[in-house]
């Protein structure tokens, strides 16, 4: 059992409990020693919370380690692990003094938590503990096993798990429709036909996918395929999405939802096996849903200067909603969990739909990538986009009312302003990649005096450059601002460093205005 994981993860379930009669962090290493004495606290067991229902002395109540719950009233001791609480039976609350497990009666009364708060502490934390175990022991089987495993609850009629009972279906019809069909690595048989027929259907091995649909050719779908591509049901058909193409599944027994979580499931433990043989080759994906970024590491990734970014925003003005900057971005105007955003990350702006609840939809920026959620149905997933893929990703705003984002599609109502923007981030991000001393240079609006330019803004095919002026950035300039600045005295070229896309690293104005 992985204890630092289980640690954790219990110390997120015990954050909400606190009052004058709760133990945890210092106060409860205060008491560490007498506590282990009265419960018999077995070696190497780091206690998390102490919950004392005694009236006189730390004697008695509950006190819960990574790997058990201690229990103590009067003279009535027990020990329980969390891994034998999953098999002593249901978890309830008996009255306001008293709890089961199972049949066991504890007697339980506390002044700062009800008992059905602690019914559903330890109902949460056996069934984590139990949970992070069986993951831990799935994955130290062979891959072929731990597919097995996940399938083994949808067969069905049509749904044979492998190895196959070949008195149901022939092996040879397998042979025959799937070519490189191999026994030992297939892992469940998704039939299109009647019990015991094998004329089309979904073939899943540890390798890929073959996909065989009436009147059509069998398709082979590997692994990184769909680990790298959005899932979704095609509107008003039976039939799913996997990337840009749509695979019927009129005749499979099971759902679109539950074929989905079967997919996604596999996908990520053919990737997890890959990454560990260290022969991964899954396409780069741009877009990451908003499930997968909240499953991602806090700051795991490039963070930008935000307040540079914003001053990005503020030269792109239809971008800026009408409560920012002139309101905070608190829970009014931004509902941070609906968009899945992390505890630390700062807000830059938040450009609101005008359907829906204006403070869950819309695009918000933040200092590590963009976010966007629609009021509306539709086939590609509320995305998050890093600043390392925006930097790389394909971008087109060719089409009237949409962006393409890599091989995601997102409606706006003005795609090539919000493609202006995106530019722009992205130029300022290739120059943090490119450069390597590009991150130190800091921005601060009250240090920057802008120059007087008499239009801002150039032709379509003017370069643009990242100004940095006496070490700080100054701001994004084309080559017709810089030639106006040298020209009317605004610059000290000595202080002035530029770059662009094409430069392998600072420029003076005198290079940068050959």
């Amino acid at each position: 059992m992985q204890i630092h994981n289980i640690e954790e993860k219990l110390i997120e379930l015990l954050d909400p409990f606190s009052g004058p009669k709760i133990y945890k962090g210092n106060l409860l290493q205060e008491r560490s020693r007498q506590l282990i004495d009265v419960f018999n606290i077995q070696d190497n067991e780091r206690l998390l919370i102490y919950m004392d229902s005694g009236l006189f002395s730390n004697k008695n109540g509950i006190l819960l380690t990574p790997v058990a719950m201690y229990y103590k009233s009067g003279r009535s001791e027990k020990r329980i692990s969390w891994r034998r609480m999953a098999d002593i039976g249901p978890i309830k609350r008996r009255n306001k003094h008293s709890i089961t497990l199972g049949s066991l009666i504890l007697y339980f009364s506390h002044s700062d938590v009800s008992n059905d708060q602690i019914v559903q502490l330890l109902e949460s934390s056996r069934s984590m503990v139990i949970n992070t175990e069986a993951q831990r022991e799935l994955s130290a089987q062979p891959i072929v096993d731990q597919m097995r495993a996940v399938c083994s609850e949808y067969v069905g009629n049509r749904s044979y798990l492998a190895p196959f009972d070949y008195n149901c279906i022939s092996e040879n019809d397998l042979q025959d429709r799937f070519p490189g069909y191999q026994q030992h690595s297939t892992i469940i048989f998704l039939s299109f036909s009647k019990p015991g027929k094998v004329k089309d259907g979904i073939l899943i091995t540890e390798t890929c996918i073959y996909w065989k649909a009436l009147w059509s050719a069998v398709e082979c779908i590997p692994w990184e395929l769909v680990a790298g591509s959005h899932l979704s049901r095609v509107n008003d058909k039976i039939a799913l999405n996997i990337g840009t193409t749509a695979y019927d599944l009129t005749d499979c027994e099971l759902s679109v939802e539950e074929l989905i979580m079967i997919l996604q499931s596999l996908s990520r433990i053919a990737a997890q096996k890959a990454e560990e043989q260290g022969s991964s080759s899954a396409p780069k994906k741009w877009v990451i849903d908003l499930i997968g970024r909240a499953e991602l590491p806090e700051n795991d990734g490039l963070i930008a200067d935000a307040l540079f970014l914003e001053y990005i925003c503020k030269k792109h003005k239809f971008f800026i909603s009408e409560f920012y900057p002139k309101h905070p971005l608190d829970e009014k105007f931004l509902n941070r969990e609906a968009f899945r955003l992390s505890k630390n990350e700062k807000v830059i702006a938040h450009f609101r739909t005008a359907l829906g609840k204006k403070e869950e939809y819309g695009v918000v920026i933040t200092d590590i990538g963009i976010y966007i959620r629609e009021p509306f149905d539709h086939l590609f997933p509320d995305a998050f986009i890093s600043y390392d893929n925006l930097a790389l990703a394909p971008i087109d705003n060719s089409k009237s009312r949409f962006l393409l984002i890599g091989e995601y599609k997102y409606s706006f109502v003005h795609p090539r302003k919000f493609a202006s923007l995106l530019e722009d981030i992205r130029f300022y991000i290739s120059c943090l990649c490119t450069v390597p001393e590009g991150i130190e240079y800091p921005y601060d609006p009250t240090y920057t005096e802008p120059w007087s330019l008499p239009v801002r803004g150039a032709h379509a095919d003017s370069k643009r450059w990242i100004v940095v002026e006496d070490g700080m950035l100054k701001g994004l300039h084309t080559t017709e601002e810089l030639q106006w600045a040298r020209d009317s005295r605004q610059l000290d070229p000595d202080l002035i460093r530029l770059w662009s896309y094409g430069v392998p690293s600072w420029q003076t104005v005198e290079e940068a205005l050959l």
